[in-house]
């Protein structure tokens, strides 16, 4: 299981700097969803539940963020990883992931492909200096 996971964060991480080189917001997200959903799979069969939650939820939300942009559904994804990394709880990392999962929740409810690439960068950078 320790090489699957590898093989689908490798492709993961291609999706994720494929993302960025996209000028529409739509593929931008596309891209994202595609990455953090075979993340997801990832921390799954790692058995870091924690992280396969919030990375299952992120996938949902750039899902939904490809067609609309309610303020209320960005309040409700939020609450909703708040409320997944409570109840999978692991340690202090559980904290920094749900810190960046809720800038990059902020981020990818913009209407402007520039700002979900700065806010995006910025979330990444946060979580690069704290790990």
């Amino acid at each position: 299981m320790f090489i699957l996971s590898q093989c689908l964060v490798a492709i993961a991480t291609l999706l994720d700097l494929a993302s960025f080189q996209f000028k529409q917001r739509q593929a931008i997200l596309a891209c994202l969803f595609s990455s953090v959903l075979l993340t997801s799979v990832h921390f799954m069969l790692l058995d870091n539940f924690s992280a396969a939650c919030l990375m299952l939820i992120a996938a949902l939300r750039y899902g939904y963020c490809i067609f609309a942009r309610k303020t209320w559904v960005m309040i409700a994804f939020m609450l909703l990883s708040i409320s997944a990394v409570l109840l999978t709880w692991q340690s202090w990392v559980s904290f920094i992931a749900l810190s960046a999962t809720l800038l990059q929740t902020y981020a990818s409810f913009q209407g402007k492909d520039f700002t979900l690439r700065i806010l995006m960068i910025v979330g990444i950078i946060y979580l690069c200096l704290l790990m």
